[in-house]
């Protein structure tokens, strides 16, 4: 879909050749991968390879992200976590102050946290080099095996949509990788026993609801059935540290707050609820619920998240091509295909995952690193 949207504005080659050009690259690419894993299993010099390509991808990335001038682009991400981290610093109420859109930012709270350190440097874009150069660092210490680094190396450098991401100096991705993160993280730590550290679990999902509303989807698919199997005190014991880390966490924000009627006219939710229908994201909720009880594995939690967050999601973009006609919905940006983008490092973690099976063993994650 990007390369269909971008693709129309240049004249060199026709969409449909750079389509079919794409799948048979990426299609040729990764059997080849999976044709010589044995080879590449066994290469001594593979990890000085991958070294130097994920150092020159991360330097693209981040030459790209100089490149482009910010206010240039009709995307306002970069700009909407600038000024939520900027007027929070002022002691300004962040979501009264307009970007450089004009629009006023839908960024939770807890999203200042994540941008205040490359505010502080002056390089807000630099979020998504970054976080990738953690995956790859974690990804370069780990025992995954070679062809599997490969592989992920390969998905993210060939995706147009994670391209699109760095250009549009976009925080979106990044935010939901450091989920997939969390989640091979706490299921490792935890050994299965997800409850285990109470107070640091409700603090770790009251912040990642606090960076985006849709993360709900994951946490719930993640942790609900091993809520549901709680004993009483322990779950009041979450709930209320859960609640008192929602208000802590978002103490910064709070304090610019004046009057209450800023509230009711100008939050987060307003803009964070309004890209798909209230019905799509009741069922999106209910769905992360009841597929909670069906999870055995950590695959399956990867599996079940992509698929919701995919499957709703294109569901919304579809009724809005019906409605708009492709050409408004697509190629005008009527509809935007970006939140896409969330269900893709769930589908690479769950790829991972899938060719790793002897590492992954039941709870836990890649052994150690």
């Amino acid at each position: 879909m990007f390369i269909i949207k971008y693709g129309v504005r240049q004249h060199y080659v026709s969409v449909s050749s750079l389509c079919f050009g794409y799948v048979l690259f990426n299609v040729g690419a990764i059997f080849l991968i999976d044709k010589k894993k044995s080879f590449l299993n066994n290469y001594k010099g593979f990890h000085n390879w991958f070294l130097i390509v994920s150092l020159l991808f991360i330097g693209l990335s981040i030459l790209m992200n100089l490149k482009i001038d910010g206010n240039s682009l009709s995307v306002d991400r970069w700009s909407a976590l600038e000024t939520l981290v900027k007027s929070t610093l002022n002691g300004e109420y962040p979501y009264l102050q307009k970007d450089h859109l004009g629009k006023t930012s839908s960024n939770f709270p807890a999203l200042f946290f994540i941008g205040l350190p490359f505010y502080l440097i002056g390089k807000i874009g630099f979020i998504q080099p970054f976080i990738m150069l953690v995956v790859l660092a974690l990804l370069f210490l780990s025992r995954v095996s070679n062809s599997s680094k490969l592989l992920v190396l390969f998905l993210f450098i060939t995706s147009p949509s994670y391209l699109w991401e760095v250009y549009a100096k976009s925080d979106l991705m990044s935010n939901i990788i450091l989920m997939c993160l969390f989640i091979f993280y706490w299921n490792t730590k935890t050994k299965g026993d997800l409850f285990n550290k109470i107070v640091l679990l409700a603090f770790s999902c009251a912040f990642f609801l606090l960076t985006r509303g849709v993360l709900v989807i994951p946490l719930l698919v993640f942790l609900c059935k091993d809520f549901f199997q709680l004993l009483l005190n322990k779950k009041l014991r979450f709930i209320v540290c859960f609640f008192f880390f929602l208000i802590m966490i978002s103490l910064p924000v709070l304090l610019t707050i004046s009057t209450l009627d800023q509230v009711k006219t100008s939050n987060p939710f307003m803009n964070q609820t309004e890209s798909a229908p209230a019905i799509i994201q009741l069922l999106m909720i209910l769905f992360s619920i009841v597929l909670s009880f069906r999870v055995k594995k950590l695959l399956d939690v990867f599996l079940f998240v992509s698929l919701i967050l995919s499957g709703f999601i294109g569901f919304s973009i579809f009724l809005n091509i019906l409605s708009e006609g492709f050409g408004r919905a697509i190629l005008n940006s009527l509809s935007d295909i970006s939140y896409l983008n969330m269900s893709i490092p769930f589908i690479i973690s769950a790829l991972l995952i899938y060719n790793e099976k002897e590492l992954f063993k039941e709870g836990s994650l890649i052994s150690k690193i």
